[in-house]
């Protein structure tokens, strides 16, 4: 309905503003690749940016995602890297007159070199030497 499409674009819980969404972690073994566990831990070789409007655009904000969350896990040594994305939803495009969440990993995959692109964790960790 009409209602339904006005709300969830007027929703700022499905808007994500600034550099606090986003995290870079260096990796550089096992234990400082995430857990399932659903625990958000502190690692001591993460870090936020300062600025993300370079991908972002000028105003920082991704929009479709609720509680949004973006870990860049670089391989500390070649600089490979995983783009994560985590959240407790996404915009239905169906109830939203069409209009689907921003595509995350396209805005970052500019940004890095093809090769160095990660396609899932398990990539990350044959990069790394690990065992799968």
């Amino acid at each position: 309905s009409t209602w339904d499409l006005t709300r969830q674009m007027n929703d700022t819980d499905y808007i994500a503003t600034g550099p606090e969404i986003v995290s870079i972690r260096l990796i550089c073994d096992e234990d400082a690749l995430p857990r399932n566990d659903g625990t958000d831990e502190e690692y001591p070789d993460e870090f936020e940016p300062l600025y993300v409007h370079q991908i972002l655009g000028p105003d920082e904000t991704v929009y479709g995602y609720k509680a949004l969350r973006i870990e860049l896990l670089v391989n500390a040594i070649t600089l490979d890297v995983l783009v994560g994305v985590r959240c407790d939803d996404q915009v239905d495009p169906a109830h939203n007159g069409g209009v689907p969440p921003d595509n995350i990993v396209a805005k970052f995959a500019k940004w890095v070199e093809p090769s160095a692109q990660c396609k899932s964790l398990d990539d990350l960790r044959r990069r790394l030497g690990l065992t799968v």
